[in-house]
């Protein structure tokens, strides 16, 4: 090889080395200033004396920022959560190993907690909340017929 094109080659390498170095820089500050807060434990991990309270307030969040709660609403729909979280805890117990019993009892809790809530909500936050609750169970139907189709093969 003649001087020239180890010359040009030497300048390639160079700077492709510049720009990995460079994107590397880049990539290091956007991760330093941009990095995401939710690593490490979590608050159940950190409080699991207020596990309850903590699954019902993001239960409770979850539905303020589909319906648009307000903070009054958000307070009484946290106390069913809590409430249901109780009697699902209690169900449980009682059902255990018994997938029939679970799920009756799952569909029970659900309708009593829709029951529990609708007098919180507007007569808009109400038909957001159906419509939410008939994607799940659109959702939650699919779900079932995957099993029965591919439950049984094995791997």
């Amino acid at each position: 090889m003649n001087d020239n094109v180890k010359q040009k080659m030497k300048l390639v390498f160079a700077g492709a080395a510049a720009c990995a170095c460079a994107g590397f820089a880049v990539w290091m500050g956007y991760s330093y200033f941009v990095s995401d807060y939710s690593s490490g434990p979590s608050s159940l991990t950190l409080n699991p004396e207020d596990q309850e309270r903590i699954v019902a307030e993001r239960r409770t969040f979850s539905l303020k920022e589909k319906l648009n709660l307000s903070e009054e609403q958000a307070d009484k729909v946290t106390e069913i959560v809590m409430e249901m979280r109780n009697k699902v805890r209690d169900a449980r117990a009682e059902n255990a190993g018994n997938m029939t019993g679970l799920m009756s009892m799952r569909r029970t809790m659900m309708d009593e907690f829709e029951e529990k809530v609708m007098p919180v909500l507007t007569p808009e936050q109400q038909k957001l909340f159906k419509e939410g609750k008939a994607d799940v169970g659109g959702r939650f139907q699919q779900l079932q017929q995957f099993r029965e189709r591919f439950g049984n093969q094995s791997r």
